[in-house]
């Protein structure tokens, strides 16, 4: 990538590149791996973004750091000679990112710079605290921290699918398989396979059809009730993106859609602390739950500054304010030089204008793109009418439109089963203190499957070779060695070449077209009075977007608002009736579409040219020098980890983490993950197998009854040890754990060994009291509630799968087999307290084991 920190003098006096290196090296300075680039826009549609700094960083550099660059940049902007007006300063969701700004704010703060000038928004339920909306003014002007909306609409889908919680919503699991129900209906199905299986976590596309109203109306019509926690899932979190996204909804309306989202949240926790759940396991991650209330303050923080803080009438485009724009300069490089270093990010920006300025001005689009990572929408308009964006609601207003999204949040809370305690609702907490970070949660950004590209596979060849000669090389390898590197530097040179050859500056006649939309845009946005006086009030949010308030089995109310505030590239991204299925390409029943093939004989041969120089270097040392990069893929920038892989003990390989090879047959890497899978879960058997030595059948719960013959998967019922009790659970999903500190847990439909098993999420009963056979489905800590029991356990708290048939659902719980009552169940619970001692020390091996990995 470069060196982090500026650019350093170098001297023409070096007689050779040892010299060069060695000054290099005295210098101190750290290798760069990363880049940070700032971006200027002007939130108006179809305007470009400016990139007015950038910087060379390493993975050693702090957020500390980062919010010194940040600070020094907003010094430039906002104490010029004639100041910026900066009113928001975005971001990913990036734990960096956050701690750096949060230290920006500080660091401003601090030095009496900035200061904190807070807007309220009176609570509805009358107890709790108001709602403070906190507004950062710097220099005299008013701005917010964004996050993301897009980012967010990712995390949000990576929690749903990731197998390190359960999300339960009252009566309701919410959980990937789920979704992948979906898919698998490829008659009917809005989604595409590729949004399910070696998922792409950058993919905005797949996140936007997920969250489409075409996707809640197949939860709600094809899956029943049992997915009315994953419907109302993706409502809330659809339409809390789509606060910013939307172009024809009022602020008034975006208004309702975060604070329902924020009341929705807070009635979740207080669900969760009433019902005896722990946040860790049973909510959206630490991280989500940050961003979410980012993104929630954060445009209600727009709209008080625009409404208050700004001199003249400006609208307020909230999709314009966030990180897209950096990621689309980042795309833009990434289409000309895949693996870019500093210098050629240097010689690139003077050209990027061009390329912004098409980008912002065409409206073509492949809305249905899958695996396609970042979408770029923040310069579209939808022929908006503008005036609707200058128009702010009053306090007065907000303070009624907070009481509008409460009552929509609690009667969603209601049809799924919890109406909160008033005892609870003035603490709105969350209980135990903040959600402990999950492991599983550092990888969220990140892609699977992904590949070392061309580019840095030669590159990576050339540094292996950039070393003072290998011992014992022959002079034959040493001149076609010296071909090869020359072979390199002419691909090098037609890469500058590429960039020269691009257009550096705008037509004068494309400035001023420009010039008069934005003043077009600037007229068409004045409201017919005063804007400063428009106030919309309830009567102005269209009644057909107001939920019934009703008891009702009927709730596609719900697809009806999402139709009303969807974008219209959620509305056309998703899968049509009648479109071929990513199966029916896969086995030629269709032709593969136009561009299908990947192939390129450039970078074939730029790959070819690296493995024949790592041949010779191998041939003489055995050595592989494996450098960092600055745009390998998402996989390899966020982890520097390619190509992980997770294990599966389905004959399918079915699962969201794993591709399987075409011929079914697992070579290479996925070979070699399956063996050491294996390996570990026949560990983990011998491990349980010592354990549980000397209890009832002890053989039997060593490997929970689970073989070749008797295999887990959905629907198995089986004997759980939870809250130091035993249980009968149904398995709902499971997951396996991939190897390595990046490992996910990721989704299989079968398991045949116990051992390969992670998580697992079931639904519990409980033994009635005086009933031998009777288990009861109202128990525990949310007994009081009237509501079923969920867990998200481990492995080695499944101890035993019931014999198909051996269980029945009745009105009162779950019935099972006096038999095997008799010969099983009574005979475990008679050595129960030396069953929870042998659970928990495995669980004790277990956790010790992860803290080795991480």
């Amino acid at each position: 990538m470069g060196l982090v920190g500026d650019a350093l003098e170098v001297s023409e006096s070096y007689t050779s590149v040892e010299e060069f290196r060695e000054h290099i090296e005295s210098t101190g300075r750290t290798k760069a791996d990363k880049l940070r680039l700032w971006t200027l826009q002007i939130p108006l549609p179809h305007v470009p973004p400016a990139v007015i700094a950038v910087a060379a960083i390493s993975s050693r550099t702090t957020s500390s750091m980062l919010a010194q660059m940040d600070e020094d940049l907003i010094r430039v902007l906002m104490q010029r000679e004639e100041p910026l007006c900066v009113i928001s300063i975005g971001s990913d969701g990036a734990v960096s990112e956050r701690k750096a700004r949060q230290e920006l704010m500080d660091n401003l703060i601090r030095s009496g710079e900035g200061e904190i000038a807070e807007r309220r928004i009176t609570h509805p339920d009358g107890r709790s605290p108001p709602i403070a909306i906190p507004l950062l003014r710097v220099f005299g002007k008013a701005m917010v921290i964004v996050q993301d909306s897009k980012h967010c609409r990712k995390t949000m889908r990576n929690n749903l699918f990731s197998g390190a919680r359960a999300i339960v919503l009252a009566r309701y699991a919410t959980f990937y398989q789920q979704v992948r129900d979906i898919v698998n209906d490829t008659a009917h199905s809005p989604l595409r396979r590729r949004d399910v299986e070696r998922v792409d976590r950058q993919d905005d596309r797949a996140a936007e059809r997920l969250f489409s109203s075409a996707t809640l109306n197949y939860s709600i019509n094809h899956l029943g009730k049992s997915s009315l926690g994953l419907s109302i899932y993706l409502f809330i979190f659809g339409d809390l993106i789509d606060a910013y996204q939307s172009r024809k909804v009022s602020h008034a309306e975006r208004a309702v859609m975060v604070l329902r989202a924020k009341f929705f949240k807070d009635l979740w926790k207080s669900f969760l602390h009433e019902g005896g759940y722990s946040a860790q396991h049973y909510f959206i991650s630490n991280d989500a739950d940050k961003i979410v209330d980012t993104l929630i303050l954060s445009l209600l923080g727009l709209i008080f500054i625009h409404r208050d803080f700004l001199d003249t009438s400006f609208p307020l485009m909230p999709w314009a304010h966030g990180s897209e724009s950096n990621e689309h300069v980042f795309g833009i490089m990434r289409s000309l030089i895949t693996d870019f270093t500093m210098l050629d990010v240097v010689r690139m920006i003077p050209k990027l204008t061009v390329r912004l300025q098409a980008a912002c001005r065409s409206r073509h689009q492949n809305v249905g793109e899958t695996a396609a990572g970042y979408s770029h929408t923040y310069f579209h308009d939808e022929d908006t009418p503008l005036s609707l964006f200058s128009q702010y609601p009053s306090d007065e207003n907000l303070n009624s439109l907070a009481g509008v999204a409460y009552d929509e949040a609690c009667y969603l809370w209601s049809l799924l089963g919890y109406e909160s305690s008033d005892v609870l609702l003035p603490s709105r907490s969350q209980p135990g203190g903040p959600i402990p970070d999950d492991p599983d949660d550092a990888s969220e950004d990140s892609e699977d499957g992904a590949t070392i590209s061309d580019r840095r596979e030669l590159l990576d060849a050339i540094e292996a070779i950039a070393t003072p000669t290998h011992d014992g090389m022959s002079r034959e390898d040493c001149s076609r060695l010296h071909e090869y590197t020359f072979a390199a530097a002419a691909f090098n040179l037609q890469d500058f070449s590429d960039i020269d050859l691009l257009q550096a500056d705008l037509d004068p006649v494309i400035l001023k077209d420009l010039a008069n939309q934005v003043e077009g845009i600037l007229k068409a946005s004045e409201s017919p009075h005063n804007p400063a006086l428009a106030t919309p009030s309830n009567s102005d949010i269209s009644q057909s977007t107001r939920m019934p308030l009703t008891s009702s089995d009927d709730i596609s109310f719900l697809v009806e608002i999402r139709q009303l505030h969807q974008t219209k590239e959620a509305e056309k991204g998703v899968r049509r009736k009648g479109t071929p299925s990513e199966d029916q390409l896969r086995l030629g029943h269709v032709s593969d579409p136009p561009g299908a093939s990947e192939s390129s004989e450039l970078i074939s041969e730029r790959r070819l040219l690296a493995r024949k120089i790592r041949d010779i270097v191998k041939a003489v040392d055995g050595t592989e020098d494996v450098g960092t990069s600055a745009g390998l893929n998402r996989q390899v920038r966020w982890t520097k980890t390619p190509g992980l892989y997770s294990a599966t003990s389905t004959s399918s390989g079915a699962h969201w983490g794993l591709d399987p090879p075409a011929n079914g047959k697992k070579t290479g890497n996925s070979a070699n993950a399956l063996d050491a899978a294996l390996k570990a879960a026949n560990a983990v058997i011998k491990k349980r197998r010592a354990a549980f030595t000397g209890l009832p059948h002890a053989e039997d719960i060593s490997t929970a009854k689970v073989n070749g013959l008797s295999t887990l998967k959905r629907g198995s019922y089986g004997i759980v040890l939870i809250e130091n009790d035993l249980m009968i659970g149904e398995v709902l999903t499971m997951y396996e754990k991939g190897g390595g500190k990046f490992g996910r847990h990721s989704w299989v439909d079968e398991c045949r060994n116990i051992g390969l098993i992670s998580y697992m999420v079931v639904q519990v009963w409980r033994q009635s009291l005086g009933q031998r056979c009777q288990f009861k489905t109202i128990h525990g800590p949310s007994s009081h509630l009237a509501l079923p029991r969920f867990a998200h356990i481990p492995s080695t708290s499944f101890l035993y799968t019931l014999p198909i048939g051996f269980s029945s659902r009745n009105e009162h719980g779950i019935e099972i087999n006096r038999i095997f009552m008799d010969t099983v169940f009574g005979k475990l619970i008679t050595s129960k307290s030396s069953i929870i001692g042998s659970v928990k020390s495995l669980q004790a091996k277990t956790s010790s084991k992860n803290d080795e990995d991480t």
